[in-house]
């Protein structure tokens, strides 16, 4: 981890005269301090920062627990909000406490709102960037952005970056944006393609070794935790969503998402049928959920994730693709994340470059 924090200084070196888009304001949202043991987390959507807000709960309530006993719902509850503090506040705890973040590759982080915000049924997202995202690629405006596919939505976010009277979110917000690397000296950098790993060792820097015996079983608690909230989330929605989408096709397209997380294999199909999707409790949908994961183990769930991804970007146009770079080019470099894939960019030439 180290490594990481010489890159992160070198590359903000070689980046300091480029603009960073930001507020003040969106800065201060983002962090969440722990005054009794002198921390401060920057969190990132998208990249574990779900995790971390419940975890430092337990921490901020000097409870011993796995941050999965509390629900993914209630993830912000005892937040402390630095937004109405003053700048000079804000400025003396970060430059007296240790300071943490969790970053994610922009391409995983970006395919992973969208399927979770966009594709499964989520009224709010739809009204908030499907809207805006169907008709800046559409003539017609008769849409609940329900059925923005992947292609708009990447030029939208392009375009959004671009224009700064567009509707962001935070989800799709590059992390230097949100976090401000190259201005605040964050002690440790953990990655979610090390999540375990590097949560530990944060943990242990942060005198938190207590709460590493309650993450022992971390991978099966994040599938059930998964299972829980797409079942949760679901029934939650689902008569809002219904004025844009059958619930067959609101159920079909949960499962899909499950199936594009590489938790239920793509051979398992939905056992549903239309009526069973209007009146599905949430206990027997989480049920279902629990069963088709147990039956997919005996499928090859590790490349069925890296199979979508690559899916979902080959429909991206190379001209695109190179503005999307663009828009999360100091997340690539600072954060060390190879800027042209060969699994993203494997019919082009623009993999051989560095």
């Amino acid at each position: 981890m180290t490594n990481r924090y010489l890159h992160q200084l070198s590359q903000c070196k070689r980046l300091r005269d480029m603009e960073i888009k930001t507020s003040e304001r969106m800065f201060r949202r983002q962090l969440q301090p722990n005054k009794a043991h002198k921390f401060i987390y920057c969190g990132i959507e998208k990249a574990g920062s779900t995790f971390w807000r419940r975890l430092l709960q337990h921490v901020q309530l000097g409870t011993v627990q796995t941050p999965y006993r509390i629900r993914p719902e209630l993830a912000n509850s005892y937040y402390v909000d630095l937004s109405k503090s003053t700048l000079l506040e804000v400025l003396g705890l970060l430059k007296s406490f240790t300071k943490f973040i969790f970053v994610r590759n922009p391409f995983t982080r970006l395919l992973s709102g969208f399927i979770d915000k966009l594709y499964s049924p989520n009224p709010y997202y739809w009204n908030k960037i499907g809207i805006p995202a169907t008709r800046l690629a559409r003539e017609t405006t008769h849409t609940c952005g329900h059925d923005v596919s992947f292609k708009e939505f990447v030029e939208y976010i392009i375009h959004s970056n671009n224009n700064p009277q567009s509707k962001r979110d935070v989800h799709f917000i590059p992390a230097h944006q949100l976090c401000l690397p190259c201005y605040i000296q964050y002690d440790f950098i953990g990655k979610i393609e090390s999540f375990e790993k590097d949560a530990w060792f944060v943990l242990g820097k942060l005198n938190l070794t207590q709460y590493i015996p309650v993450l022992q079983n971390f991978k099966n608690q994040a599938v059930f935790d998964a299972l829980y909230d797409v079942s949760h989330t679901f029934v939650e929605f689902r008569k809002e969503a219904s004025k844009c989408l059958s619930f067959e096709e609101s159920l079909k397209r949960t499962w899909r998402k499950l199936q594009f997380r590489g938790i239920i294999a793509d051979e398992i199909n939905l056992p549903f049928s239309y009526k069973e999707a209007e009146n599905i409790t949430e206990e027997k949908l989480l049920s279902t959920f629990i069963k088709a994961n147990k039956q997919s183990q005996k499928f090859d769930l590790r490349s069925q994730k890296p199979k979508h991804l690559m899916y979902a970007y080959s429909t991206i146009s190379l001209q695109t693709l190179e503005k999307l770079v663009e828009v999360f080019m100091i997340d690539f470099k600072i954060f060390d994340y190879n800027i042209y894939p060969a699994f993203i960019f494997q019919n082009t030439n623009i993999s051989t470059r560095t």
